[in-house]
């Protein structure tokens, strides 16, 4: 007796104890750096883009090169999932500061972040720098340390900017597929979408997703098999 395709799809994505999801590769960062006209005498934008960049270890970073910050459409070129805006600033040298005597120099970063898929700012913050105290008499046998040196490497990895990995579709086996959502934080009949494909392009029309299992990293949700989602598919709630 031959099952129905539907009860054989489903008997066939049982038999697994617990599908082998492939990897997910590090989210996709578009890193972009500026130095306002106040602070070029301070620090070389070369030098400041480098450091933006080694403060998002753990992210792909795609590094921008314009000449003006990155936008959303430079995002979406690139098929990342986040863009940043680093912008490096001096701020004000007030008496009664401890930089105004000691002379060091003050200073900002002002980043932002921008979710390329949304377009929503998802992080927006200002971190405060205050240079290395001045050197005394140059040693000559010494490696010279510049005024930026220990300071904003030390100050953006306590700052670090944390992102959270978009919901995808992990695996697929007709008519069920795996999200790695959270299960915690839905439940069997919640309803899905999914809104884009890998390269994050949108459907002219969501692939409507309904939540059949819950598990610690993934839920199993179910489609209707004249719908097509494929892996790597952006879900949204």
């Amino acid at each position: 007796m031959r099952l129905p395709f539907a009860t054989a799809a489903l008997l066939a994505l049982a038999a697994f104890a617990g599908p082998a999801h492939a990897r997910q590769p590090p989210l996709k960062v578009l890193a972009g750096s500026a130095v306002a006209d106040n602070a070029l005498g301070t620090i070389a934008p070369a030098l400041w883009h480098k450091y933006v960049l080694a403060s998002l270890g753990g992210y792909q970073v795609l590094p921008f090169e314009g000449p003006a910050e990155p936008t959303l459409d430079d995002c979406r070129r690139a098929g990342a999932e986040y863009v940043l805006q680093a912008l490096f600033e001096l701020r004000p040298q007030l008496p009664g500061l401890s930089n105004a005597a000691s002379g060091r120099i003050a200073a900002r970063a002002r980043e932002r972040v921008i979710d390329c898929v949304s377009g929503d700012v998802v992080a927006d913050k200002i971190v405060d720098f205050e240079s290395d105290p001045p050197a005394g008499a140059p040693d000559p046998d010494a490696t010279p340390i510049g005024p930026w040196d220990r300071e904003i490497p030390a100050t953006l990895a306590r700052r670090r900017i944390v992102l959270e990995r978009p919901a995808r579709i992990v695996f697929v086996a007709e008519p069920l597929a795996h999200v790695n959502f959270r299960g915690a934080t839905l439940h069997p009949g919640d309803i899905l979408q999914d809104v884009a494909n890998a390269k994050n392009v949108h459907r002219a029309q969501p692939i409507v997703l309904t939540v059949t299992q819950v598990y610690e990293d993934y839920v199993e949700v179910i489609f209707d098999t004249a719908d097509h989602p494929n892996v790597g598919d952006l879900v949204e709630r």
